[in-house]
């Protein structure tokens, strides 16, 4: 499932950058950083990417004509979300899917086509687009963050007592 993310992001990404529309026609480079939990430490994966306002086009690096604006943010979601619900169908489709536990049920092709619709039904999946806080050193500190963290630092931690952390 995990690859698929990364799939999806890398096929929406690589078209955008690739259609004339934007202006950039060429090769995106980006680094994506995989999370998978939230601050509550609940199940959350998503990616963090960063990806540089320009494509490469042969031997040249392209910038974006445009400082303020790389891809419209709500168009990358929509095409993203198409992409990876494309990609978990055919996955489905091939039987390379398991369902354990409570998803159990969703390995009747019903239920699972249900679940695909319902995320249909979301106005748009979360792309959060910045850019840059800072030069190229505040962005590789920024992925250092993601990169070399634990799940929980010592300051959220209130009491430990009797094997339990909270």
């Amino acid at each position: 499932m995990l690859g698929l993310l990364f799939r999806a992001v890398n096929e929406t990404l690589t078209g955008f950058a690739k259609n004339p529309k934007w202006k950039l026609q060429g090769q995106p480079g980006f680094i994506a950083v995989l999370h998978t939990w939230n601050q509550e430490l609940r199940d959350h994966f998503h990616l963090h990417i960063i990806l540089p306002a320009g494509v490469l086009r042969g031997t040249d690096f392209i910038h974006s004509p445009d400082a303020n604006f790389l891809f419209p943010v709500r168009a990358l979601g929509n095409v993203f979300a198409a992409k990876y619900r494309h990609h978990l169908l055919r996955t489905f489709k091939a039987g390379e899917l398991e369902f354990h536990g409570q998803l159990k049920p969703l390995a009747n092709p019903t239920a699972f086509n249900r679940l695909l619709h319902s995320t249909q039904k979301k106005k748009s999946w979360n792309v959060y687009a910045k850019r840059p806080f800072g030069g190229p050193a505040q962005v590789l500190e920024y992925l250092g963050r993601y990169t070399h963290r634990v799940a929980i630092s010592n300051h959220r931690i209130k009491s430990i007592a009797h094997g339990k952390v909270t």
